[in-house]
C-alpha cells in the first residue's frame, strides 16, 4: 500500500508532534505505519537510526497486540520501555499506525502517557485520511 501524505496533512502532523515535545518534555516523536514506515518525525533523533526504530517499534507494537490477544484484550493501547539513558513509549493511534516517544528517564512515564493519549485524538483523523486514500 502506498500512502500519500498531502503538503498540508505533512505539515500538521510535523506540528502535532512538535506540540507534543514541548507539552511532554520528550526529546522525540515518530509517527509510524504497522509496517514500520516513518511516516512524519520531529525532534532529536541524531542518534539513532530511525528506519530501523520504525521498523523494530512496529514489530514490537505488533507482539504486543497479540500478547493483548492471549490476554482476551482487544489492545494495549501503549507500551512503555524504561532504560538508563532513554525511555520509548509506544501509543497506538489507530489498527494501522503508532506514536513512538523517545524521553531522557527524567520524563516521567505518566506525563508522556497523558500527553500521547490526547496527541492520539489530534491524529486520528489525518491518519485515518491517509490511509484512505
Amino acid at each position: 500500500m502506498n500512502i500519500i501524505i498531502e503538503p498540508h496533512d505533512g505539515r500538521r502532523l510535523k506540528e502535532l508532534l512538535e506540540i507534543f515535545i514541548a507539552d511532554s518534555g520528550v526529546r522525540a516523536a515518530l509517527l509510524v505505519s504497522r509496517s514500520g514506515f516513518a511516516l512524519c518525525r520531529a525532534g532529536d533523533f541524531s542518534d539513532v537510526d530511525v528506519s530501523t526504530l520504525g521498523v523494530l517499534s512496529s514489530a514490537a507494537a505488533s507482539s504486543t497486540q497479540a500478547l493483548a490477544n492471549i490476554l482476551r484484550e482487544k489492545e494495549f493501547a501503549a507500551t512503555t520501555y524504561q532504560g538508563t539513558h532513554t525511555n520509548m513509549h509506544i501509543q497506538v493511534i489507530s489498527e494501522k499506525s503508532f506514536l513512538v516517544a523517545l524521553a531522557d528517564p527524567s520524563v516521567t512515564s505518566t506525563v508522556v502517557r497523558l500527553y500521547a493519549r490526547e496527541l492520539t485524538k489530534e491524529l486520528l483523523p489525518i491518519v485515518h485520511r491517509l490511509f484512505e486514500k
